[in-house]
């Protein structure tokens, strides 16, 4: 599966899967906590849910955050 991640602005950013537009994803720093990163958005198409994607996006924020220096103490997911 060819992943692409297209930075928008700061923090947002559009998933394509195979060319095609699959979601997208936020997160960000809490500017008051240092070190601490804040997961806003992890949103699919419903044509692109159940294949491991968000696994996927799960581990490309994780890494995104630990490179900047941040740390982890918990992971929330809330699915609708």
């Amino acid at each position: 599966m060819m992943i692409s991640i297209y930075v928008v602005k700061l923090g947002k950013m559009l998933i394509f899967v195979a060319g095609q537009f699959a979601g997208q994803l936020e997160f960000r720093s809490f500017y008051s906590e240092h070190e601490t990163g804040y997961v806003h958005l992890i949103y699919l198409k419903p044509n692109f849910r159940g294949r491991g994607l968000a696994l996927k996006l799960q581990d490309y924020i994780v890494n995104a955050l630990l490179q900047a220096g941040y740390r982890f103490k918990w992971f929330c997911l809330m699915i609708p």
